[in-house]
């Protein structure tokens, strides 16, 4: 997986969402993260960027879930950036309000990523 550090904080948030603690109860729905994950670290690395959860913008962000990724992984990697934040208070305040905000893809009518 590309960025390693950075998936691995996102995946360690991810825990908190796996029963008996979360809503995450099967192998689809743990597939779902580990996409999330995927297509993020994936386009970052094609962007150019590198380095840590805390590294994350409020403009990054944006630019990324603009692009249309599917309403699911925005849904997965915000509720990663959630539990991760709520671990070790990682994001900047902004962030964390951009990402407690609204959904920019509320359907699946964007292309997948």
């Amino acid at each position: 997986m590309k960025l390693p550090r950075l998936a691995r904080t996102l995946l360690e948030g991810a825990t908190d969402l796996v029963h008996p603690h979360g809503h995450i109860n099967s192998a689809r729905g743990i597939d779902l993260y580990l996409t999330a994950v995927r297509g993020f670290t994936d386009w970052l690395v094609e962007f150019g960027l590198a380095g840590r959860v805390s590294d994350l913008s409020r403009a990054l962000l944006a630019r990324y879930w603009w692009q249309g990724v599917r309403s699911s992984q925005e849904s997965a990697l915000r509720a990663m950036l959630r539990c991760a934040d709520d671990q070790d208070q990682i994001l900047a305040p902004d962030v964390r309000a951009f990402v407690d905000g609204r959904l920019f893809n509320t359907g699946e009518l964007y292309g997948s990523h």
